[in-house]
Formats: C-alpha cells, structure tokens, sequence
C-alpha cells in the first residue's frame, strides 16, 4: 500500500533526523516523547489517504504499521543508548568500584588479623579483575557476546540497586547537613542593632 510505505517512510526520516547516523546522544525521555509525537503523525499520514478494501483492510494494515514501526524504534533507541558514553563506561566502573571496596575491607581485615575474610576478599578481588579482563575481550573482539551481555546485566544490577542507592541516600543526607548547618550560622547571626540596644 501506498499509504502503509508514505507513513514508515514520514517516520523513517523524521527519527533518523533526530537520532540517527552521526546525531548526537538524546536523553532517553526526549526520544519517546519525540517517537510518540512521531508515530501519530505517521499513523495521521496513513489514515489521511483513503485505502481500498474496507476498514477491515485497513485496520489490518494499520496494525502493521505500529508494530513496524515499534520495531524500528527499538533499534534507533539502541543506537541512541550506543551513543552513551557514561552508559558505555558504566561496567568498569561497577567493577573498578566493587574491587576498591573488596581492596579496602581486605586491608582492613589484615590490620586485625581476621585472615579468612581477607583471603575471601583477595579471592573476590581476582574474581572481579578476570570478569573485567573477560568483558574487555568481548567487547574489543566482538565474540562471546552473550557472556559481555551477562556481566552488563549484573554490573548494572549492582550499579542501580547497590551504588545509586546509596550515592542518593549520602547525597541526601550530605543535603541535609548542609541546610541544618546553613539554618545554624542564620540563627546565630547577630540581628543589626542588638549591640546597641544591650548597650543602652
């Protein structure tokens, strides 16, 4: 149909306007406010011209559009994530975090002799150093894919559910302070005048 290859094509072009090839990265909730406004206007396209065959045939065509078009979404918002630098760069530094802290809690451990533990946190060390050199492999050599695709799951399982936690939580309470503190100097602050008024 004419129609069906007018509106893929009006949305095609419009996303490849806004993300594609060379465009720079565009903040996740921009691009599916942008793909939302762009799929109606391409599903408008479609209705717009008349189609023959019945409403029947039509409604049938139509809901191939919005799956093609749903399909072809998704990968302009992979390529878009691609573009990602901090995303790119997210799983070494979950790994590089997780080992410092393993680092830390090991030599802590060997300043009061608690050997087990520290042998435990030097094995978890080495564990985390092989998955970083495996996923370095993968993603320079391009073959065991699926094993890249595991270790960034779980580094960005560890990353949303473990670090952002508690970065937000140290964030608000380091708020906090600053506003008690904040409230603190304003109240002992001495009002303009008071010194007079003691002296008199």
């Amino acid at each position: 149909l004419v129609s069906l290859a007018s509106a893929k094509e009006l949305y095609l072009a419009s996303m490849e306007s806004l993300c594609g090839g060379d465009k720079p990265y565009l903040n996740e909730q921009v691009l599916d406010l942008e793909h939302t406004r762009i799929l109606e206007s391409a599903i408008s396209e479609f209705d717009a011209r008349k189609k023959m065959g019945g409403e029947e045939f039509a409604h049938k065509y139509r809901d191939q559009l919005i799956k093609e078009l749903e399909e072809a979404f998704h990968q302009y918002k992979a390529h878009n994530d691609s573009k990602n630098i901090f995303k790119a760069a997210n799983t070494p530094i979950t790994l590089f975090s997780i080992w410092a802290i393993l680092y830390v809690i090991s030599q802590f451990c060997s300043l009061i002799m608690l050997s087990p533990i520290c042998n435990l946190c030097n094995l978890l060390m080495w564990a985390i150093f092989m998955i970083g050199a495996t996923w370095l492999y993968v993603k320079y050599s391009g073959e065991l894919s699926h094993i890249g695709g595991t270790i960034e799951e779980f580094t960005g399982w560890a990353w949303d559910n473990i670090f952002q936690v508690v970065l937000s939580k140290a964030a608000e309470q380091g708020t906090n302070y600053a506003v008690r503190q904040a409230a603190q100097r304003m109240s002992s602050v001495t009002p303009p005048g008071s010194e007079l008024k003691k002296s008199r």
